[in-house]
């Protein structure tokens, strides 16, 4: 059985698609996009 978590993450002015790329490349990590409102990217992990 796996577990999955949503994270959602707040970055400075003009870093969410480079944070996106960073974080998709993390072990786990299934899904990384930036998106528009109070968070600016929102990622999903499985372990």
């Amino acid at each position: 059985m796996s577990v999955q978590a949503y994270i959602l993450i707040q970055t400075e002015v003009g870093k969410a698609s480079s944070v996106a790329r960073a974080v998709s490349a993390i072990s786990g990590v299934t899904i990384a996009e930036g998106v528009t409102g109070p968070y600016d990217v929102i990622m999903r992990a499985e372990s």
